[in-house]
């Protein structure tokens, strides 16, 4: 099964590339003071030059592009994640991976049965760079298990896309990403 599902079928073409709902109202963004506060990080790739503002707890990790999205896929950008080290051993409990794309979409992922995906909602978040569509989803497993994960995309002025996709420890943490991807911009492209 791909993942994210649409909240809208019409928004997933045959060939598994999601879209985000241009009708989706603006996210909530209760966080984003704090943002303001959080540390600045840069991720520089295919002649591109992000930043992003994320909480303290993220930490940069060598750029991985997990998805195995149907798009082409230009390059990673970055990745960042929050550990969780209660098992003796660092486990990601968060995770945020940051990519550029030749086409529109949602980044995507697959994962066989039993995976569900058992909720989701669609908003859109306007920055400097432009604006992002934002998809925040629930995936549940057989123990059952709950993992919160986001997927989110603009468009640059050169055809290409830049796109995140992560996931969460629980639903408690969608703020700090919707008010992370409020900050990004886009401060070169060649």
């Amino acid at each position: 099964m791909i993942f994210p599902q649409p909240t809208n079928p019409t928004h997933m073409t045959l060939a598994g590339l999601v879209f985000g709902d241009p009708t989706a109202p603006a996210c909530a963004n209760p966080e984003s003071t704090a943002a303001a506060r959080w540390p600045l990080r840069t991720a520089t790739a295919v002649g591109l030059r992000v930043t992003v503002r994320l909480p303290p707890t993220y930490t940069p990790q060598p750029p991985v592009h997990r998805s195995v999205d149907p798009r082409s896929v230009t390059g990673p950008l970055g990745t960042w994640a929050v550990d969780d080290s209660s098992h003796g051993h660092p486990t990601p409990a968060a995770m945020m991976f940051m990519g550029v794309a030749a086409d529109a979409g949602f980044p995507t992922d697959t994962a066989p049965a039993p995976y569900l995906q058992i909720s989701s909602r669609e908003c859109q978040v306007n920055t400097l760079t432009g604006q992002f569509h934002v998809i925040l989803f629930t995936i549940s497993d057989s123990l059952p298990m709950y993992v919160t994960h986001f997927a989110a995309y603009t468009a640059l002025r050169d055809r290409r896309w830049v796109t995140l996709h992560g996931f969460l420890p629980d639903s408690s943490r969608v703020g700090d990403v919707i008010a992370a991807i409020g900050t990004m911009r886009v401060v070169g492209q060649r």
